[in-house]
C-alpha cells in the first residue's frame, strides 16, 4: 500500500495543476479544424467511460485558435480528474492529446474558449 501512495503522490506532482476537481474534461489536438466527423463523439465516448459514467460529449470548433475541443462531461468528479491524468500526452491518429479539467461553472454556460480553469 505504502508503494502506491507514493506513486500516486509522484503522479499528482507531475501533473501540477493538469486535474483541479471537475466534472468536466477537455480534450484538445484529437483533430485539426474542420476534421470533426460524426465519429469522434462517439469515439471520445467509449474512450473516456473507462474513467467512470459520461453524461454528455460536446465538439467544439474554437472560434479564438484554430482547432477542436471535444468537453466530455462526467457523473462524477474524480472521474475527469482520472481521465485528464490518463489521457494528456497520449496520442490520437498521429497527434498528442492535450486534457484538462475545466471549470464546470464555464462548461455550463457555453464558454468553451477559455484556456483557464
Amino acid at each position: 500500500a505504502a508503494d502506491l501512495a507514493s506513486e500516486a503522490g509522484r503522479a499528482a506532482g507531475a501533473r501540477g495543476n493538469l486535474s483541479l476537481p471537475s466534472r468536466v474534461l477537455v480534450l484538445e489536438n484529437l483533430v485539426g479544424a474542420g476534421e470533426a466527423d460524426g465519429e469522434l463523439s462517439e469515439e471520445v465516448r467509449e474512450e473516456c467511460s473507462q474513467f467512470g459514467d459520461v453524461n454528455k460529449v460536446t465538439v467544439y470548433e474554437c472560434r479564438k485558435d484554430p482547432g477542436v475541443r471535444v468537453f466530455v462531461r462526467f457523473e462524477e468528479e474524480e472521474s475527469g480528474s482520472k481521465a485528464a491524468e490518463a489521457l494528456n500526452g497520449r496520442w490520437f491518429g498521429g497527434r498528442q492529446v492535450r486534457a484538462w479539467t475545466y471549470g464546470e461553472e464555464r462548461y455550463l454556460t457555453g464558454d468553451f474558449d477559455s484556456s483557464v480553469y
